[in-house]
Formats: C-alpha cells, structure tokens, sequence
C-alpha cells in the first residue's frame, strides 16, 4: 500500500516536471540521490515520463 503511494507520488512529480529529477527533487525536497534511490526502489524509469 505505501510503495503503491510512492510509486504513484514519484510518477506524478516526474510528469509534473517533464522528467527533470533535479527540479523534482526541490519540490520533493529530497536530495537528487535519494529521489533516484526511491525511483529505483518503486520502479519508476527517470526516463519513462519525458
């Protein structure tokens, strides 16, 4: 249920910003690493959305 969530929350950040992780992350605010960290851990592609 929480990785459905995250996975859901990280797909929609990286749509909102065309895939850009380093202006995801500011919004997110989590570092560059730790958004890639949990993109891998919740199977999101940081190219999938562009």
């Amino acid at each position: 249920m929480v990785a459905e969530f995250e996975r859901r929350y990280v797909q929609a950040l990286m749509l909102r910003h065309g895939g850009n992780v380093s202006s995801a992350a500011r919004e997110s605010g989590l570092s560059r690493n730790a958004l890639y960290a949990l993109m891998k851990r919740v199977g999101v592609d940081p190219a999938e959305p562009r």
